[in-house]
């Protein structure tokens, strides 16, 4: 009976913690490079990727959703458009979310060509 109802607790908690831990992330509009500035991979956006996405437990090497470490695994999400859809949408990166600044540099980044300059 101490089983069950321990068990019962715990998968309430839970389903409590997932209830509360779920918010609505509103939309961005579409993303649109807006400089004529080129946007350098090694100076700009490396420095993005290490301290917003390629962190611990996020986009490091082999993880399943993408390896941001290396400009290989991130070219794959900007080919198959779901890095642009990430942002667009606001749920990528979720802890720590890029500036304007820095959500520009990705765009203009990718818009012109995403290359390792």
């Amino acid at each position: 009976m101490t089983k069950l109802r321990n068990i019962t607790i715990s998968f309430i908690s839970g389903l409590v913690c997932l209830t509360v831990s779920c918010k609505e992330i509103p939309e961005r509009e579409e993303l649109i490079c807006t400089s004529e500035e080129i946007i350098s991979y090694q100076e700009k956006i490396i420095p993005i990727l290490e301290t917003k996405c390629s962190n611990e437990g996020c986009h490091s090497a082999n993880f399943s959703a993408g390896d941001f470490t290396d400009l290989e695994g991130l070219v794959e999400k900007v080919n198959d458009a779901s890095l642009v859809n990430e942002l667009e949408n606001g749920t990528m990166p979720p802890v720590s979310p890029l500036t304007d600044e820095e959500l520009q540099s990705f765009i203009c980044w990718i818009s012109n060509g995403h290359q390792n300059n």
